[in-house]
């Protein structure tokens, strides 16, 4: 019994030593405690002013939501009852305000419309409530801020080094006065953004939301700023009074280094540079701003996805109209804009390469390019005629000829029995001996002349055949709009002017600098006019550039001989002087260095012409 009574007694003095011992005493200096507790009162006095409303509100909403789903449910609408109690047993998992109105926003997609609009009527006075409470919690701890900083100073200058070490610790632990410091700041695009059918007035509110997130970014990061150069002359007093003048000249220069760029960017390379060179305190500082600014733009980036996210569907419409009006330019633009509002990379073939066919558009292009290649192949036989005459005449030539014609004649012989002369165009690429007899040369300019016809016949044809099919496939554009496969609509407008091309391109080299011949680059040929040759270097140059047919090895035994310097190109046509009659939109070729360039005449002066070549003025 004693011995029971013994355990007592211990039990009974211990929980009384536990109960009755004094707290830890704060060190800490009374001004410091003071400014502390005023500091953390106010905060909290702002929260609580905020939150009660939001809270009462809130409730008033959650009633609603409550009769909506009664509604719905006796109404027989179970899918929108069901959509509205998993809205409602959502809100239940979070305490706090801030957050049930981010889980109301990520489930309004999901909800009736009457429940939408009961969000947004209650979002729209949140927002406002949250922006006034996080503006006046901010101005709150950027004044507690400075008033720690002069304590700081106040208790370095007397060298209390305890004090001043507790300052430094309260001033690190202090918020921070950036939105980014809150994670539960709410901006422009937190909200349920609606737009204005009209696209012209649905942009201007777009772009003023957009501006406005800009200059909360901007204000934020100015804000951090400030405070970081706050610290950093607290910290420079401190090392000029400790002797540290290495540490206080690194960040004095810092300091103006910072007022002379404004640019954030920039400012944080100047700090990522120079950290390193930093006090301790300092460095530490530099490191929390730039962890700090990178939240700040995350969540401005986080902003402005919803914000996009919400504006794509206004730009649908006018793509589907530039669509219809069989504008490529217009909706390709509009399209790498809806792209990049929803963060999906543009699909970068369209630039660099073709697009492909949905399987509507290929049921109708596939018979198109099989009866493309059977064209060209009857193209090709009907120009085998014409060759056998130019070779029969050649071999006729050869009886009784000088030695060097009869040399230059069967160079021309062996050229055009060569497989890989075949065709129209190929066959125009011979370049005449000047040991050819004139009676031959006039028989090859006859060729060229009958396979020119044969070409353009054939582009006629393929013109035809094409137009028809753009007419078809226009039936395939309007039930890919109206079925919201636009960028499948677009590959068919885009590539509709390939329709018209004919597979006539020859590998050649070419030399590609002028006056250097050991620098032969791939190329492909376009087309052939007399001495002149259009060609095209994949994947550059897609219009392709006029080269003297001289600079061009397509033959196994064709010798490069560039343009000299001074000397006149061998081009299409004739050459242009002063005398020469011209008129507007007459198609002429530009000289550039040893090159010639397709150009259009767009108007006459006293003392040239003016012409547009590739979309640029000369």
């Amino acid at each position: 019994m004693s011995e029971r009574l013994l355990k007592s007694v211990l039990l009974l003095i211990i929980f009384c030593i536990s109960v009755l011992r004094p707290a830890a005493a704060d060190d800490r200096p009374a001004d410091l405690r003071r400014q502390v507790n005023q500091h953390e009162q106010e905060v909290a006095r702002l929260k609580r002013d905020v939150d009660s409303k939001l809270d009462a509100d809130l409730k008033k909403l959650q009633l609603t939501l409550k009769e909506l789903q009664d509604k719905y449910t006796k109404e027989a609408l179970l899918d929108e009852a069901v959509a509205v109690r998993d809205c409602l047993k959502r809100l239940d998992e979070f305490a706090d305000a801030d957050l049930k109105l981010n889980a109301l926003q990520a489930d309004m997609p999901s909800l009736p419309v009457d429940a939408v609009g009961a969000i947004q009527r209650f979002a729209g006075p949140a927002k406002d409530l949250i922006s006034t409470r996080d503006d006046a919690v901010q101005t709150a701890v950027q004044a507690h801020r400075e008033k720690l900083s002069v304590l700081l100073e106040k208790y370095t200058k007397a060298g209390d080094l305890d004090a001043a070490l507790a300052v430094r610790e309260a001033i690190r632990s202090v918020g921070d006065p950036s939105p980014a410091g809150n994670k539960k700041a709410i901006g422009v695009a937190d909200l349920k953004v609606s737009f204005p059918k009209d696209f012209a007035a649905a942009e201007q509110k777009y772009n003023q939301l957009a501006g406005k997130l800009q200059q909360q970014r901007q204000e934020a990061t100015a804000r951090l700023m400030k405070s970081l150069v706050s610290t950093f002359r607290s910290e420079q007093n401190r090392a000029t009074r400790a002797g540290k003048l290495d540490d206080a000249v690194a960040l004095r220069d810092l300091i103006t280094s910072f007022e002379k760029e404004t640019n954030n960017l920039k400012q944080q390379d100047l700090l990522r540079i120079h950290r390193d060179k930093l006090s301790e305190t300092a460095r530490q500082a530099a490191n929390e701003f730039l962890e700090r600014y990178h939240e700040t733009a995350a969540a401005s980036q986080a902003e402005l996805d919803v914000l996009n996210k919400a504006f794509a569907p206004s730009t649908e419409q006018p793509i589907k109209e530039a669509l219809l009006a069989g504008d490529v330019e217009k909706s390709r633009q509009l399209l790498e804009r809806y792209y990049s509002l929803l963060r999906i990379p543009m699909i970068h073939h369209y630039r660099h390469q073709k697009p492909p066919f949905s399987k509507e558009a290929l049921a109708l292009v596939e018979p198109f390019e099989k009866e493309t290649h059977d064209r060209r192949r009857a193209c090709e036989a009907s120009e085998l005629p014409e060759r056998r005459r130019l070779i029969e005449a050649f071999r006729n030539l050869l009886p009784g000829a000088p030695a060097e014609e009869s040399q230059a004649l069967s160079k021309a012989i062996d050229f055009f029995t060569a497989d890989y002369t075949i065709g129209p165009q190929r066959g125009r690429l011979f370049v005449p001996d000047e040991h050819l007899p004139k009676g031959a040369v006039e028989l090859f300019e006859d060729y060229c002349r009958e396979t020119v016809q044969l070409e353009q016949q054939l582009a006629v044809n393929q013109s035809t055949a094409a137009r028809k099919l753009r007419e078809d496939l226009k039936a395939v554009v309007r039930q890919h709009v109206a079925d919201g496969q636009l960028t499948e609509a677009w590959a068919i407008l885009a590539r509709g002017p390939d329709f018209d091309q004919l597979p006539l391109e020859t590998p050649v080299k070419f030399a590609h600098v002028p006056h250097w011949a050991d620098h032969l680059s791939d190329a492909v040929v376009l087309d052939v006019k007399k001495n002149a040759v259009l060609i095209r270097q994949p994947p550059h140059n897609n219009n392709g550039v006029w080269v003297p047919r001289r600079r061009i090895r397509f033959a196994p035994d064709d010798a490069i001989a560039v343009v000299k310097p001074g000397d006149p190109i061998p081009g299409p046509g004739m050459q242009v002087t002063d005398a020469t009659p011209l008129k507007r939109g007459q198609t002429v070729f530009y000289q550039w260095g040893s090159s010639l360039y397709e150009a259009t005449v767009f108007d006459l002066t006293g003392t040239g012409v003016v012409i547009k070549y590739r979309d640029r003025w000369r």
